[in-house]
């Protein structure tokens, strides 16, 4: 059996910064021989009955269209950074999966194409956030067989966000 030569490298994206902050790391870290995957999820929802009864059947068709497009866009902005950054088409795919679960569906999506690293986003979201809508990177990271690296949002100044500042200093050794 031939040795497989370079990684493959997959970035979950949306529309998010840091979904495109995973994506540039991605891009900065990639060799001459790695592949690019870059999946966007649109979230199926299921069973509208169950999550939003008051929907009817037109506005919920509505919505799920309003996803798939919105997983499209993000998807059509990633490739358009690849061909700017000169990455040739086949070094990267582009997929949609539709799924009711994110992190299902990257999981999912790595097993089956053999992926050896997945780069992905964090919203930043709250604990209560967190802790009722749940967190699709911690899943990913908890449930994914590939190496996962979570790239959190970009940050302006610390201290403007904090009101602290951390200082560092460098310490000799003492003889």
């Amino acid at each position: 059996m031939a040795e497989k030569s370079g990684r493959n490298v997959l970035v979950a994206i949306d529309q998010s910064t840091s979904a495109f902050t995973a994506l540039d790391r991605a891009l900065a870290m990639l060799g001459d021989e790695d592949h690019l995957y870059i999946l966007s999820v649109a979230l199926d929802g299921g069973n509208h009955m169950v999550v939003a009864p008051y929907l009817t059947n037109t506005m919920w068709e509505s919505v799920r269209e309003k996803v798939h497009s919105e997983a499209k866009n993000s998807l059509c902005r990633a490739g358009r950074i690849c061909l700017e950054r000169g990455f040739e088409k086949p070094r990267f795919t582009l997929a949609i999966s539709n799924a009711n679960h994110a992190g299902e569906a990257i999981c999912d999506y790595a097993k089956e194409h053999h992926i050896d690293h997945v780069i992905m986003g964090r919203r930043g979201m709250s604990t209560l956030q967190r802790v009722v809508m749940g967190s699709t990177s911690k899943y990913v990271m908890e449930n994914c067989n590939a190496d996962v690296t979570i790239c959190k949002p970009p940050q302006t100044d610390s201290k403007a966000q904090t009101g602290f500042r951390s200082e560092h200093q460098k310490v000799e050794m003492e003889e």
